[in-house]
C-alpha cells in the first residue's frame, strides 16, 4: 500500500475488522445534501382562457307614461327618466352549461351605448321573474325589479358599459334584469337585439380556464429498512454487503477526537448509523 500526504501508513500493523450490529440502509434514488428537502413538482395549470358570447334572448323596456305599450321591436332598448316617464330596460338570457375540462372564471354582461349621452350612474338589478317576452312586456304586466346586483359610473360618451356578473350567473338557466337610471332627466339608451350592427347587441360574456388534466398520483416509497435476522442482507469475507449498501465514512480519521465519540458524532449529522465500524490499532 502506498501512502499518501497526512494518512497514517498501516504497515506492520496488524489489521483488525470489528462488526457492529448497525441497520443496513438502501440506497436512496435522489442525492440530498445534509438538512436538505424534497419537493415534488406537480402538473403547471393551463393558463389559455376561452370566451363565449351569448346575444340577450328577449329584451324590451317599458315606460311609465305609456304603460300598455311594448318596445320590442326597437332597435334600443332605454333606461332613465324624462320628466315624469320612468323608464326600465329588462334582459332576458339563457346561460349555457360548463364545457367539458373548462371552469367558469368570469361573466361580464357588455351593452353598447346607443346614441344618447349616458347619465352618471347606470344600475343592474336582478329580476327572477323569467316568463315574459319582448313582444308582450309593457309598464303593465312587467315583473317585480330585484336586488341590485351591479353598478356603473360610465362617461357620458363612453361605448360601452359592463356589469360583472361572476358570482351571479353561476350555472346554466335562466337569468333576468333590469337596467334602470336614477338620474333626473338623463336617459341612457343601448343597442338591443334588434341593432343592425351583431357586436353591438346586448351580450353576456362567459370566460372560461382550462382545468388541469386529472393525473394519477404516484405515491412515494420511503426505502425499507431490512431488520432482524430475516433481513436477508450479509456481508461476505470482504464485508461485500449481499444487498443495499454499506454507508460509512473515516469518522475523526484526520482528528484527535477519540474513535468512537467521532463515530457518533458523524452518524448525528449524517442522519444514518453505520454498518461497520473498521479501523487500524496501533
Amino acid at each position: 500500500m502506498t501512502a499518501t500526504a497526512g494518512s497514517r501508513k498501516p504497515v506492520n500493523r496488524p489489521s483488525t475488522s470489528r462488526m457492529i450490529t448497525r441497520r443496513v440502509l438502501p440506497v436512496v434514488a435522489t442525492s440530498l445534501a445534509l438538512g436538505g428537502s424534497v419537493f415534488l413538482a406537480g402538473n403547471a395549470f393551463a393558463a389559455d382562457a376561452t370566451e363565449l358570447k351569448v346575444t340577450a334572448a328577449e329584451d324590451s323596456y317599458t315606460s311609465s307614461a305609456r304603460p300598455t305599450f311594448t318596445f320590442g321591436g326597437s332597435d334600443s332598448i332605454v333606461a332613465g327618466q324624462n320628466g315624469t316617464d320612468r323608464m326600465a330596460a329588462f334582459l332576458k338570457f339563457t346561460a349555457p352549461a360548463t364545457p367539458s375540462g373548462k371552469a367558469l372564471s368570469k361573466v361580464e354582461l357588455r351593452l353598447t351605448r346607443d346614441k344618447n349621452p349616458l347619465p352618471g350612474a347606470v344600475a343592474l338589478k336582478k329580476v327572477a321573474g323569467t316568463g315574459w317576452t319582448q313582444k308582450a312586456l309593457n309598464a303593465g304586466n312587467a315583473p317585480a325589479v330585484g336586488a341590485t346586483v351591479g353598478t356603473a359610473t360610465p362617461a357620458a360618451t363612453a361605448a360601452t358599459v359592463s356589469f360583472d356578473l361572476t358570482s351571479t350567473v353561476t350555472s346554466a338557466g335562466t337569468y333576468a334584469f333590469a337596467v334602470t337610471a336614477t338620474q333626473k332627466d338623463a336617459i341612457a339608451r343601448f343597442a338591443s337585439t334588434e341593432a343592425a350592427t351583431a357586436a353591438s347587441r346586448p351580450q353576456l360574456v362567459f370566460t372560461y380556464r382550462s382545468t388541469p388534466a386529472a393525473t394519477p398520483s404516484k405515491p412515494v416509497t420511503p426505502p425499507t429498512t431490512p431488520t432482524g435476522p430475516n433481513s436477508g442482507c450479509t456481508v461476505d469475507a470482504k464485508l461485500v454487503p449481499s444487498c443495499n449498501i454499506l454507508w460509512g465514512a473515516a469518522a475523526g480519521g484526520f482528528s484527535d477526537t477519540p474513535r468512537d465519540e467521532a463515530l457518533k458524532q458523524w452518524e448525528a449529522k449524517s442522519g444514518r448509523t453505520a454498518s461497520i465500524y473498521h479501523t487500524y490499532h496501533r
